[in-house]
This record gives C-alpha cells, sequence and structure tokens, in this order.
C-alpha cells in the first residue's frame, strides 16, 4: 500500500521597492504573465526558464499566514510588521 501525501505550493516574493514587501500565495492563485521558453538564442547563465507573475493579486504574507492558519490578524502583525522593517533595513 503506497501513501499518498497532499501538497501545496506558494510563492514567497520579496519586492524591496513595492509598498508590500513580502508577498506569498499559493501558486494556483497566482496570474501566470508570460512563461519564458529557452531557445538557441537564450542558453546563457542557468538557462533556467522564468514565468513572470501578476503580484497585485496576491496576498501580503502577513493575510497568507491568518487566512491559511486561521490566525487572528491582529496576533501576527507585530511579528510582520517588524520583518519588514528588518529587511527593509537590512537591504537599503
Amino acid at each position: 500500500m503506497r501513501a499518498q501525501l497532499t501538497f501545496y505550493m506558494a510563492i514567497l516574493n520579496y519586492i524591496a521597492y513595492h509598498e508590500r514587501l513580502l508577498l506569498c500565495d499559493f501558486i494556483e492563485n497566482i496570474e501566470e504573465l508570460h512563461r519564458d521558453q529557452v531557445t538557441g538564442a537564450t542558453q546563457r547563465g542557468s538557462r533556467t526558464p522564468f514565468v513572470n507573475f501578476d503580484v497585485n493579486d496576491m496576498r501580503t504574507l502577513q493575510t497568507f499566514v491568518a487566512e491559511t492558519h486561521e490566525i487572528p490578524i491582529d496576533n501576527i502583525a507585530p511579528h510582520f510588521d517588524a520583518a519588514c522593517s528588518e529587511l527593509q533595513h537590512q537591504f537599503q
């Protein structure tokens, strides 16, 4: 008998110059804008195809965690505010 695993894939994105620094959502909720295809002319660097996605509909990491784990947002807000402040400080 084989065990079946269920997993969910989410993308966590740090955007340094965006008003919402930490965005996170499940991949099925994110609109794909463009998917690159590696061709002979683009086989430089890692050759890993990139995907551009629409961040406008993504939730903040704070909202994602609160909604996904059913935690009141007021309970976690100070921790996320501190994390965002620290990220901004580290990347200046």
